[in-house]
């Protein structure tokens, strides 16, 4: 019994060991990516986008965005929309430097 319970308690802390490892070990451009992946969920954008079959259509599909759009383009967007294209239905965001950088960096990856 005390084996069994052993290896149960072992094989907890390989797993914790291994999920622990994952963002920290990505480089940064992977991490920021991530980070813009979180924002675009955590942030309700798929309330009104779609990225692959998540979210809704109301605005513009994004899931090859960054196919079409380069990264300087896709920040300049997010900082003001209504500056890029005028009677655009997004509002204007309030979010730091770091959340366009992430949301650029990943809306970007999407090809």
């Amino acid at each position: 019994m005390r084996s069994r319970a052993f290896a149960l308690v072992l094989a907890v802390v390989c797993l914790s060991s291994a999920c622990a490892v994952g963002a920290d070990d990505m480089p940064a451009p992977a991490r920021r990516v991530e980070a813009g992946r979180r924002l675009f969920t955590e942030s309700g954008c798929h309330g009104c986008h779609t990225v692959g079959a998540m979210g809704t259509p109301i605005g513009p599909a994004l899931t090859r965005v960054g196919a079409k759009w380069g990264l300087d383009e896709i920040e300049r967007w997010l900082r003001d929309p209504s500056a890029q294209r005028p009677r655009a239905h997004m509002p204007k965001l309030e979010l730091t430097e770091e959340q366009i950088r992430a949301l650029g960096a990943y809306l970007s990856s999407l090809r």
